[in-house]
């Protein structure tokens, strides 16, 4: 081999080393060390050869897979870029990101692609989920959602720097099945190792097993040792649950053992007991995380080549859920400790003990062939701790810690807050935005997923469809009047749900920040999210309130509170704004079903309706908390832009095909029929379609029409500023914005009766159709034509409708809305630093037992 070597290097020497398949762009660029006119070729045969250069990207990407492992067969140069702007700048070419992420990025948890910003979506991904919708598999097992083995994130243990804080509690509860000496003092002394005192509770199944167990306990000197015979069923959870069910209520912290033969010797590095209590560093490591008063469990990463599924426990875990008041789904994403050892926070089972379980209730080990109570409690326990408030976290020793990145090291304490991002994944979330099975459903209805904020700061939501500076004009401002009122404590997000956020509304918004839609420390305090596509989950913090803008938006809010609800605890009310009686605008079909369902929660809603017209009719049925008009005014751009001109023959109409509401094909029917029955005055007419962008042929024979589609402000009051005719009919109950707009501008309008809504109650010299059809709507548009003729060639004057009567008390109250929401926050349950439960004095509970 040196022989090989210095025959290399004198080869090189030389200059007769063969460059080969010498990529000379890539050589120079990726050797930094070498100018930039460097001769590649010959520096390659001189020196490169013998110093082990690369010649080109394939020889490089194969020695560092060598060296690092392989490439993931989905990796995505653009998706790296995109999720790792740190290092886009750096390295701008796609192979240069293909070997950062090689040699650097995947031992970094570096992400690269944008499903894995949550890796919650990572439940998707993967062969290992392709039976995820099966419901049962040949063997009747229940499958599991469960993310692929490289998504599958746990805290490395221990720590690589000093842990200084842990619990103030003054004592940990051991419970421990017993299982035979041996195992026991194996197990005392990894809990010798826990920096508090640990008070020993022994599960048996015999007087005799008890006195074998309390012998093996005899030298125990850190804290105080009961022994119980329990019932032979159930497992560790049984014992855990009935025979010691009242020893959560003295302790805040407690460990979980199982004791079984199956235990090594202490320090072995091979059992997942050891990520709890291997070490003095990993004890106190696991121990220090509760100092997160929002921890309620720790376990164990799963044993490799664990089956982590429901096994035929899935009926007992749902009827579990269902006493715990909760709703179990499959599709929910399954986590459990798998090895039945765990350490966790009393608090987060009090609801699994407030159902007072009892030793009948459990099978005897091995008699449950359809499932047993204990696999559902087992499997259940993430679900209990999460339903009373508490999320969890898993470990991994550093010794059982695999090389594909999933154990991630803790070099400095803020690496936790990062790190939960990965680790902790909702139980009661679901794994995906899983919303209809068909894709004939209505999109915009997609659920929107949400991931727990540590945030405490309240802030104002925004969901709108799309932020659209001129088209969302009323509901931007509602939100900016209200977020002033609530004052600067308050942060505030906009949300769009449906169209995708562009630089020039960034530009439009100011001082908004933008984020990705995926959990993050989210301390931006002025922010706007893109959640058009559903790929990732919203940051939902204790004090988020939302302003929906729809009714699939009202639906979203719903859907978020009800998980923040879940999450953090207490009832906030979700801000509406309605510009439509929403289920009029459809037939009957599914969107006018999910569009009067909005308002189920009717009672928790503080509503804001815009237009007096809306009011009166929505108010008439449906009772709101709180419900608030905001009168139409016109737009206060348009307003300024409004000027005295000669009126011209133009009718403007607003009359859009793509929106059911606005009758286009009777619009259409009815100015042909004019234009037949009054072909003189019709050929001096030109008709303008305003409002959206469509073919002509939509036009069929109209004569002297145009489509001018979705105009800006001032050129739409310029055509308000020549026009002396408009159309605009509207089938609900809102009297329509461009109708509103043409009669105040001076026009002579057509518009419709609808309900409680007549125009002339505002305008009294609005022409309206006797009946919504062809023939109604033609003689009104001869009737305003021959009113408008006088005034053709004169200067146009605006018309000054009339107010409809509203009471004062329902006229939009900022302050008072505000003030309602404010309370409400400061009324939600605050969780702070977890207070040591009084632990009893120490001795040994034998004596009391006996006596």
């Amino acid at each position: 081999m040196f022989a090989g070597a210095a025959m290399l290097g004198l080869l090189s020497y030389l200059g007769l080393v063969p460059a080969g398949d010498l990529d000379e762009d890539f050589y120079r660029a990726f050797y930094a060390d070498l100018p930039a006119d460097t001769n590649a070729r010959k520096h390659y045969r001189r020196h490169g050869a013998g110093e082990g250069r690369f010649r080109n990207f394939r020889e490089a990407l194969t020695a560092l897979q060598q060296q690092s492992g392989p490439l993931p067969g989905d990796f995505s140069p653009a998706g790296y870029r995109a999720l790792n702007p740190d290092i886009a700048a750096i390295y701008p070419e796609e192979w240069r990101l293909t070997l950062h992420y090689v040699q650097y990025g995947r031992a970094e948890g570096r992400l690269y692609r944008k499903a894995d910003v949550d890796p919650g979506r990572a439940l998707l991904a993967g062969p290992e989920n392709g039976a995820a919708y099966d419901l049962t598999l040949p063997n009747g097992v229940v499958p599991a959602r469960r993310p692929p083995p490289d998504r599958d994130f746990a805290l490395e243990v221990p720590f690589r720097c000093p842990v200084k804080d842990i619990p103030g509690a003054t004592a940990v509860a051991a419970i421990i099945q017993y299982g035979q000496p041996a195992s026991l003092r194996s197990l005392l002394l990894r809990l010798a190792d826990m920096p508090l005192p640990v008070d020993l509770y022994l599960s048996v199944e015999s007087e005799e097993e008890r006195q074998a167990a309390l012998k093996a306990a005899a030298s125990w000197r850190k804290g105080a040792v009961e022994a119980k015979v329990t019932p032979a069923s159930g497992g560790d959870i049984a014992p855990m649950l009935v025979g010691f069910g009242d020893v959560f209520a003295r302790y805040e912290l407690f460990i979980c053992l199982h004791g079984g033969p199956a235990l090594q010797g202490a320090g072995a590095g091979a059992d997942p007991i050891d990520d709890l209590i291997g070490s003095k560093e990993i004890a106190r490591a696991t121990l220090s995380l509760f100092t997160d008063p929002r921890l309620g469990i720790v376990f164990p990463q799963h044993a490799s080549g664990a089956e982590i599924d429901w096994s035929h426990d899935f009926d007992r875990a749902r009827g579990l859920s269902r006493r715990l008041g909760l709703s179990l789904n499959k599709a929910l994403p399954l986590e459990f400790p798998s090895g039945g050892s765990f350490l966790g926070r009393s608090a987060a089972l009090r609801p699994l003990l407030d159902l007072g379980l009892r030793g009948a209730d459990f099978e005897r080990d091995g008699a449950g062939a359809g499932g047993t109570l204990a696999g559902a409690v087992l499997r259940s326990l993430l679900i209990v701790a999460e339903s009373a408030g508490y999320e969890w976290l898993k470990v991994v020793g550093r010794s059982r810690a695999r090389t594909n990145g999933v154990a991630l090291p803790v070099h400095e304490p803020r690496d936790l807050a990062q790190h939960r991002l990965k680790v902790f994944r909702p139980v009661m979330s679901f794994a995906s935005a899983l919303g209809w099975p068909t894709p004939l459903a209505p999109a915009e209805t997609r659920p929107l997923l949400s991931y727990p904020s540590r945030n405490e700061r309240p802030r104002l939501n925004l969901l709108a469809p799309a932020v659209d500076p001129n088209g969302a004009a009323t509901s931007l401002k509602l939100f900016g009047q209200i977020a002033s009122a609530l004052g600067e404590d308050w942060d505030r997000r906009i949300v769009t749900t449906d169209a995708p956020i562009d630089s020039g509304l960034c530009a439009a918004l100011g001082d908004l920040a933008t984020e990705p839609c995926a959990p993050s420390l989210d301390a931006a305090r002025r922010l706007l999210t893109d959640a058009s596509d559903r790929e990732g989950r919203l940051n939902l913090r204790q004090g988020d309130v939302f302003l929906a803008t729809s009714w699939w938006t009202a639906g979203l809010a719903g859907q978020l509170e009800a998980d923040r609800s879940r999450a953090f605890g207490g009832d906030l009310p979700t801000l509406r704004l309605i510009e439509e009686d929403d289920p009029a605008l459809y037939g009957a079909g599914v969107r006018a079903a999910l569009a009067a369902d909005s308002y189920r929660d009717a009672g928790r809603t503080l509503a804001v309706i815009h237009t007096e017209e809306v009011f009166a009719e929505v108010t008439g049925r449906h009772a709101f908390r709180a419900a608030w008009c905001l009168p139409y005014t016109m737009d206060e751009r348009l307003a300024a832009l409004l000027a005295p001109a000669p009126r011209e023959r133009l009718i403007l109409v607003h009359a859009r095909p793509g929106v059911a509401q606005d009758a286009f094909e009777i619009v259409c029917d009815g100015l042909f029929r004019w234009q037949q029955s009054d072909p003189l005055r019709a050929r001096l007419w030109t008709i303008h379609f305003i409002g959206e962008d469509f073919p002509s042929r939509y036009l069929g024979p109209l004569r002297n029409a145009t489509v001018e589609g979705r105009l800006a402000v001032d050129a739409y009051a310029e055509r308000l500023n020549r026009a002396a005719v408009g159309v605009s009919l509207t089938l609900s109950a809102h009297p329509g914005p461009a109708a509103l707009d043409m009669a105040a501008a001076g026009l002579q309008t057509v518009a419709n009766r609808y309900g409680q809504k007549d125009p002339r109650a505002r305008f009294p010299g609005a022409v309206t159709p006797d009946r919504l059809n062809g023939e109604s709507v033609a003689v009104a548009v001869e009737t305003a034509v021959a009113l408008a003729e006088p005034t053709i060639g004169q200067i146009g004057e605006r018309a000054h409708g009339r107010l409809p009567t509203l009471a004062t008390r329902h006229l939009l109250d900022i302050p008072r809305l505000a003030g309602m929401v404010a309370t409400d926050i400061s009324g939600l349950p605050r969780r702070d630093k977890a207070k040591a439960v009084q632990r009893p004095a120490l001795k040994n509970l034998l004596a009391a037992a006996d006596a």
